[in-house]
Protein backbone atom coordinates (compact mmCIF):
# COMPACT_ATOMS: atom_id res chain seq x y z
CA UNK A 1 0.00 0.00 0.00
CA UNK A 2 1.42 3.41 -0.95
CA UNK A 3 1.93 6.20 1.58
CA UNK A 4 -0.72 8.26 -0.14
CA UNK A 5 -3.27 5.48 0.35
CA UNK A 6 -2.35 5.19 4.04
CA UNK A 7 -3.24 8.84 4.56
CA UNK A 8 -6.27 9.11 2.29
CA UNK A 9 -7.99 5.82 3.17
CA UNK A 10 -10.64 6.69 5.83
CA UNK A 11 -9.18 10.21 5.97
CA UNK A 12 -12.10 11.74 7.90
CA UNK A 13 -12.03 9.01 10.57
CA UNK A 14 -8.31 9.52 11.01
CA UNK A 15 -8.69 13.29 11.21
CA UNK A 16 -11.49 12.91 13.77
CA UNK A 17 -9.32 10.57 15.87
CA UNK A 18 -6.39 13.02 15.83
CA UNK A 19 -8.62 15.95 16.84
CA UNK A 20 -10.22 13.96 19.68
CA UNK A 21 -6.81 12.78 20.90
CA UNK A 22 -5.61 16.39 20.96
CA UNK A 23 -8.67 17.54 22.91
CA UNK A 24 -8.26 14.73 25.44
CA UNK A 25 -4.57 15.58 25.85
CA UNK A 26 -5.40 19.26 26.43
CA UNK A 27 -8.04 18.38 29.06
CA UNK A 28 -5.73 15.97 30.93
CA UNK A 29 -2.77 18.35 30.74
CA UNK A 30 -4.88 21.25 32.06
CA UNK A 31 -6.18 19.14 34.95
CA UNK A 32 -2.68 17.88 35.73
CA UNK A 33 -1.37 21.44 36.05
CA UNK A 34 -4.16 22.67 38.29
CA UNK A 35 -6.74 23.80 35.75
CA UNK A 36 -8.06 27.34 35.53
CA UNK A 37 -11.26 26.57 37.40
CA UNK A 38 -9.48 25.37 40.53
CA UNK A 39 -7.02 28.29 40.57
CA UNK A 40 -9.68 30.98 40.38
CA UNK A 41 -10.15 31.22 44.16
CA UNK A 42 -6.58 30.39 45.17
CA UNK A 43 -4.81 32.66 47.65
CA UNK A 44 -1.93 32.72 50.12
CA UNK A 45 -2.05 33.60 53.79
CA UNK A 46 0.48 34.01 56.59
CA UNK A 47 -0.05 32.25 59.90
CA UNK A 48 1.92 33.75 62.78
CA UNK A 49 3.04 32.04 65.98
CA UNK A 50 2.69 28.41 64.88
CA UNK A 51 4.14 26.26 67.68
CA UNK A 52 7.16 24.07 66.92
CA UNK A 53 6.95 20.49 68.17
CA UNK A 54 9.94 18.23 68.74
CA UNK A 55 9.90 14.61 67.63
CA UNK A 56 12.52 12.59 69.49
CA UNK A 57 13.68 9.02 69.50
CA UNK A 58 12.96 7.14 72.71
CA UNK A 59 15.67 7.84 75.27
CA UNK A 60 16.76 11.20 73.83
CA UNK A 61 17.78 13.71 76.50
CA UNK A 62 14.91 15.96 77.57
CA UNK A 63 17.01 18.96 78.59
CA UNK A 64 16.89 20.90 75.33
CA UNK A 65 16.81 24.62 74.76
CA UNK A 66 15.10 25.31 71.43
CA UNK A 67 14.94 28.57 69.50
CA UNK A 68 12.54 29.71 68.11
CA UNK A 69 9.56 28.11 69.78
CA UNK A 70 7.10 29.49 67.19
CA UNK A 71 7.39 30.17 63.45
CA UNK A 72 5.48 31.86 60.65
CA UNK A 73 3.90 29.80 57.87
CA UNK A 74 2.95 30.93 54.39
CA UNK A 75 0.16 28.67 53.14
CA UNK A 76 -1.60 28.44 49.78
CA UNK A 77 -5.06 27.12 49.00
CA UNK A 78 -8.64 28.12 48.25
CA UNK A 79 -9.34 31.49 49.86
CA UNK A 80 -12.51 30.20 51.55
CA UNK A 81 -10.56 27.33 53.13
CA UNK A 82 -7.72 29.59 54.29
CA UNK A 83 -10.15 31.95 56.02
CA UNK A 84 -11.46 29.09 58.17
CA UNK A 85 -7.99 28.07 59.39
CA UNK A 86 -5.93 29.23 62.35
CA UNK A 87 -2.32 28.60 63.41
CA UNK A 88 -3.46 25.63 65.52
CA UNK A 89 -4.57 23.78 62.39
CA UNK A 90 -0.94 23.33 61.30
CA UNK A 91 1.72 21.06 62.78
CA UNK A 92 5.34 22.21 62.50
CA UNK A 93 7.94 19.80 63.79
CA UNK A 94 11.65 19.09 63.96
CA UNK A 95 13.10 15.61 64.29
CA UNK A 96 15.81 15.11 66.87
CA UNK A 97 17.62 11.81 66.98
CA UNK A 98 20.99 10.42 68.01
CA UNK A 99 22.53 11.91 64.85
CA UNK A 100 21.18 15.41 65.56
CA UNK A 101 24.26 16.34 67.56
CA UNK A 102 26.26 16.17 64.30
CA UNK A 103 24.18 18.98 62.73
CA UNK A 104 25.81 21.76 64.78
CA UNK A 105 22.69 22.30 66.85
CA UNK A 106 20.38 22.96 63.92
CA UNK A 107 17.46 20.95 62.60
CA UNK A 108 15.21 21.63 59.57
CA UNK A 109 11.50 22.17 60.11
CA UNK A 110 8.70 20.34 58.37
CA UNK A 111 5.00 21.16 58.30
CA UNK A 112 1.76 19.24 58.02
CA UNK A 113 -1.26 21.14 56.68
CA UNK A 114 -4.95 20.32 56.36
CA UNK A 115 -6.09 18.65 53.15
CA UNK A 116 -6.13 20.98 50.16
CA UNK A 117 -3.69 23.43 51.75
CA UNK A 118 -0.01 23.64 50.77
CA UNK A 119 2.72 25.14 52.92
CA UNK A 120 4.88 27.32 50.68
CA UNK A 121 7.32 28.60 53.30
CA UNK A 122 8.31 28.20 56.94
CA UNK A 123 10.04 31.22 58.50
CA UNK A 124 12.63 30.46 59.81
CA UNK A 125 13.22 27.17 57.99
CA UNK A 126 15.15 25.55 60.85
CA UNK A 127 15.52 25.65 64.60
CA UNK A 128 18.62 25.77 66.71
CA UNK A 129 18.95 23.77 69.88
CA UNK A 130 21.34 23.24 72.74
CA UNK A 131 21.27 20.21 74.90
CA UNK A 132 22.49 19.80 78.44
CA UNK A 133 23.03 16.07 78.14
CA UNK A 134 24.31 13.95 75.27
CA UNK A 135 21.70 13.12 72.65
CA UNK A 136 22.71 9.47 72.73
CA UNK A 137 19.93 7.14 73.91
CA UNK A 138 19.96 6.47 77.64
CA UNK A 139 20.15 2.87 78.81
CA UNK A 140 17.03 1.31 80.25
CA UNK A 141 17.05 0.78 84.03
CA UNK A 142 16.98 -3.00 83.59
CA UNK A 143 20.08 -3.09 81.32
Amino acid sequence: MAWRDLVQHNFWWKLTAVVLAGLIWLAVNDEKHGGNASKSGEATRRFEAVAVQLLREPGIATTLSVSPKTVTLVARGQSEDLELLSAEDFAVYARLNSRSDKTNGRSPLRAVAPEGIHVDEILPAEISFEHGADLAPKPHPGD
